[in-house]
């Protein structure tokens, strides 16, 4: 096995974009997207880099990370006072 390769390209951003407190950043791959939580400004961000897309949904509580599940559709969302799941696209909210 020979060693793997390392990119010598120069950092660049993927996303012109400001945030309160971006935290939690985690990989999706079944989904292929990169998903934080603006824990400030209340909202879970996902990047889609393949075409730029870039959508949030707010939340109404601080929310301290995300959880991906076995199920590509479905997050789990701990809150302050709450656990909640998003589904259908990150947009349906079920109290757990």
């Amino acid at each position: 096995m020979g060693a793997a390769a390392i990119s010598t390209s120069a950092p660049r951003a993927v996303l012109d974009a400001r945030f309160q407190l971006g935290e939690s950043p985690i990989w999706d791959a079944d989904n292929q997207r990169l998903l934080w939580v603006d824990q400030e400004g209340r909202r879970i961000h996902w990047l889609t880099p393949a075409d730029g897309k870039h959508s949030s949904v707010p939340t109404d509580q601080l929310t301290p990370a995300i959880i991906l599940t076995h199920d590509p559709n479905v997050l789990v969302v701990p809150m302050e006072q709450v656990c909640s799941y998003l589904s259908a696209g990150l947009q349906k909210r079920v109290a757990l």
